[in-house]
């Protein structure tokens, strides 16, 4: 078993990465988000229900003189008092409702405010008018980083969404009648999270690594002049990854934002820049190592191209980082480490990883010109 497991230790290990990847990713991008609605459905209808009890609450503090400031009301329900059509208690500043009462408010069932939804049930008690109230999703004319146009936390649906009035659409929200209050409609793109951008990433960057060594070490073995279009191969097949944005799942991620990182068409983000270093390494790794096994004596034409080679390619790769330092907002100065975060990290180690590979790549190359 162990000879086995050791046999084929590097597909296990690219099958192993590749499952934790596909996991991730349709975890993270699934369309059917009918578990999360459903959860908002759940927690709308106990929202309403606790508007019951407290109405039970203000009916008692009606009936005994008690003063409403002291009704312990729940952080998500809000209680809005008349007497004589007049304001005279609200327990919070939130929503922007007049000192008297008008047709929209008091008011029952969805409200639309200036700031947001609201659900609301309003009572009558004696003299006493009342409403109480929650918030379903906040709806600002602008935000900002204090001000998020979300649904509230006790509704949160974990998805990013709006709110629509037609029962025909999206996800649709009933109260405890059976009656139509307002449906989610789901955003098409979904943005995702710092962390599980990064895990995400990696374990990409990681099985398409360890699936294009494994590879191109099978091509290394086979004796042929055609293993030449291997690496053509490789460069096309990068091209027509860049025109058709096959990594596009990322493209509502900071990865994939031009204001981190972009040159150009063929470097337009950080995601891409990464994958064509990878590309170029492979690449590099194949032609060296297919040099440094050739058993053929090169002639004094190709023996100063050989030799010439190690610095061209190493101003390629200067190329790559003076861009990724002047055309970033990746802060890459080492000498101010709490201002590194990691994308830092993550270009710091690209660039490591090229310098430690082009060195053994001189190596191959050193080989190639004694023989």
């Amino acid at each position: 078993m162990k000879k086995i497991i050791s046999k084929y230790s590097s597909w296990l290990t690219i099958l192993i990465v590749g499952v934790a990847f596909l996991v991730l990713y349709f975890q993270l991008f699934s369309t059917n988000h009918y578990r999360e609605l459903n959860k908002v459905r759940a927690n709308f209808k106990q929202l309403e229900n606790s508007l019951q009890q407290h109405k039970i609450k203000v009916d008692n503090a009606i009936n005994s003189n008690q003063k409403f400031d002291e009704i312990a009301l729940k952080k998500a329900i809000n209680l809005h008092v008349y007497k004589q059509d007049t304001l005279i208690y609200w327990s919070t500043n939130k929503i922007p409702v007049s000192k008297f009462e008008d047709i929209q408010f008091p008011a029952n069932g969805l409200i639309k405010a200036q700031n947001g939804w609201y659900y609301a049930q309003s009572y009558q008690k004696g003299a006493y008018s009342y409403t109480l109230s929650f918030l379903i999703k906040n709806e600002y004319s602008y935000v900002n980083e204090y001000l998020e146009n979300d649904f509230s936390n006790e509704l949160n649906p974990k998805v990013k969404s709006s709110i629509s009035l037609d029962e025909s659409v999206g996800f649709p929200i009933y109260n405890h009648d059976k009656k139509y209050v307002f449906s989610i409609l789901v955003n098409e793109y979904q943005p995702i999270s710092l962390v599980d951008t990064i895990v995400l990433f990696c374990l990409m960057i990681l099985w398409l690594s360890l699936i294009f060594l494994k590879i191109t070490q099978l091509v290394l073995r086979i004796e042929s002049h055609l293993i030449w279009l291997y690496p053509v191969t490789l460069i096309c097949i990068r091209y027509c990854s860049l025109h058709f944005e096959w990594f596009g799942f990322f493209r509502n991620s900071e990865l994939y934002s031009p204001s981190l990182y972009g040159t150009n068409e063929l470097f337009p983000n950080f995601l891409e820049y990464n994958i064509n270093i990878l590309t170029l390494f492979i690449v590099s790794y194949f032609v060296y190592k297919r040099l440094g096994t050739s058993k053929l004596k090169i002639n004094k034409f190709w023996f100063y191209i050989v030799c010439a080679l190690p610095y061209i390619v190493w101003q390629i790769l200067l190329f790559f980082f003076q861009g990724l330092i002047e055309n970033s907002s990746i802060p890459l100065h080492i000498e101010e480490l709490f201002k590194i975060n990691v994308y830092s990290i993550i270009a710091i180690i690209s660039m490591a990883i090229i310098g430690f590979m082009y060195f053994l790549i001189n190596i191959d190359n050193a080989t190639l010109i004694i023989k």
